[in-house]
């Protein structure tokens, strides 16, 4: 099974094609997601505003196909953290638009995948029905932030996954 996406990272080719083109791809049944779309402030390859549009775009393809987002958020910033605020902020507004959108999906609308943020953060996205993905940093040795965010996060918003075969 497969996501489709444009990552934040390539959002600089964003354009009708490329919405068009993930159209196309999503008819395939094997594809069960719209996916990794976000923010990313780590790399800076992309303008912040192309990287939004991108983000919004792909969400609202994923509420027309009734698909749930795999969502790529990465800070420079570990302490500041601007991307993930941001994130968050359009999720929480997307997550409620679902409600006449695509109702079926509100519920599960998605995961944040390979989570950097701090519990706060975790607690905002679970109010918007949002998984936790955690993968291998949490074993990191300065990782105290993800145990925390592990150790208390309700068990039914956490998704232990991989990425593989950088995490």
């Amino acid at each position: 099974y497969a996501a489709v996406g444009v990552h934040p990272n390539d959002a600089a080719d964003w354009g009708p094609a490329a919405l068009d083109e993930l159209r196309r791809l999503a008819e395939d049944p094997k594809v069960v997601a719209i996916g990794e779309i976000g923010l990313d402030d780590y790399w800076q390859r992309t303008p912040r505003e192309l990287q939004e549009q991108a983000f919004r775009q792909q969400l609202d393809l994923a509420a027309e196909l009734g698909l749930p987002v795999v969502v790529h958020v990465r800070d420079a910033d570990p302490q500041n953290r601007p991307a993930m605020r941001r994130t968050l902020e359009i999720l929480a507004a997307w997550q409620q638009s679902l409600a006449v959108r695509a109702p079926h999906l509100a519920e599960r609308p998605g995961v944040l995948h390979s989570f950097s943020g701090d519990l706060e953060d975790a607690r905002r996205a679970a109010a918007a029905h949002f998984y936790v993905g955690i993968t291998g940093p949490v074993t990191f040795k300065k990782a105290d932030v993800l145990r925390q965010v592990a150790a208390n996060l309700a068990v039914d918003r956490l998704l232990i996954e991989t990425d593989a075969p950088f995490l």
